[in-house]
């Protein structure tokens, strides 16, 4: 009923903007009623329209609000499964600050160590420096000795049992003999 009341306001004024066209143009325009057809052809168009697009908002806003309710349900979960894990959280912290602690204490240990061991290590090499001296200080005795042991050793070849018999009937040995029998005494020893 409002919709036709206005339909027909519409008309009736058009017919008046129609008069004082003419009066202020001299010009005419006619209202018929394939106007008044046409006006209602388009309103119906517009009505549709808006109809469709009112109702691609309202489904907008029913997703919306769907999704909104959703996430509620799941903010609501996660703000229960969070104050589930609280204490686990509380007491993680705690064993990380533990640990954070008796890393700190090992790491301590392991620089005294280190220190420790560095010492010990330069020790060791000392050690190993003065034994490389004392060998290479044994290599060059032992280079020259080898001379006087390899004669030692020929001239131990060449005894012979008399030589032995020869020695046994003196009775007070040379200056000679002391002097080579006293390095063979006191290696015996």
């Amino acid at each position: 009923d409002k919709c036709v009341e206005m339909m027909k306001i519409i008309h009736q004024s058009v017919e008046k903007k129609t008069i004082d066209f003419y009066e202020l143009l001299r010009r005419r325009n006619w209202v018929t009623p394939t106007s008044y057809l046409e006006l209602l052809q388009t309103f119906k168009k517009i009505l549709k329209e808006q109809r469709i697009e009112l109702g691609n908002q309202t489904k907008r806003l029913e997703t919306g609000l769907d999704v909104l309710y959703k996430t509620n349900e799941a903010t609501e979960a996660l703000q229960v499964y969070l104050e589930k894990k609280t204490p686990e959280l509380v007491a993680t912290k705690e064993e990380v600050k533990k640990t954070k602690e008796k890393l700190a204490q090992d790491y301590a240990k392991a620089d005294e160590t280190k220190k420790v061991v560095e010492v010990e290590e330069r020790e060791a090499t000392e050690q190993e420096d003065r034994a490389l001296k004392l060998k290479k200080e044994a290599d060059n005795e032992l280079k020259k000795a080898e001379p006087a042991l390899a004669a030692a050793v020929k001239v131990l070849k060449d005894l012979k049992d008399n030589d032995f018999y020869e020695l046994k009937s003196m009775l007070v040995p040379t200056k000679m003999m002391l002097t080579i029998f006293e390095p063979v005494a006191y290696l015996m020893r």
